[in-house]
């Protein structure tokens, strides 16, 4: 099933047409969910994980599900030639920009946006050619 890859392109997309509106919290808030469904993508569909049995363990609840994505995909990819420290940097990044968008009483300026826009877009392709997407 490609639907999680599917809602990943869409969101990216999304995140170009709200940047052109203005929107730049809303913006820097689908820049970060298209990585979140990808590695979600890559995981259940790609390296075969059961979807159910990720979300409902200890690890998911104890470390947040987001950070319990990331420490599981990085496992894999520590096997690939892939730079993991780098894509990690550039999650944990955009998942800050994520996090003052959607939480913090700031204003998300345009700069933002394309910062968070350009890291997804690192990590999509990035993941993309791994995993041959």
């Amino acid at each position: 099933m490609k639907i999680l890859l599917d809602k990943s392109i869409n969101s990216l997309n999304a995140s170009i047409l709200l940047k052109q509106e203005e929107h730049y919290a809303s913006s820097v808030h689908c820049s970060y969910y298209s990585c979140v469904q990808l590695i979600r993508h890559i995981l259940f569909n790609k390296l075969e994980l059961d979807e159910k049995s990720f979300d409902n363990g200890k690890n998911t609840n104890q470390n947040g599900s987001h950070n319990h994505l990331l420490s599981v995909l990085s496992e894999y990819l520590h096997k690939s030639n892939i730079d993991v420290i780098s894509l990690k940097s550039d999650f944990r990044i955009i998942k800050e920009l994520r996090k003052n968008a959607d939480y913090k009483q700031i204003i998300v300026f345009q700069n933002d946006c394309n910062n968070a826009y350009n890291l997804a877009l690192r990590i999509n392709n990035s993941l993309k050619t791994i995993y041959s997407i």
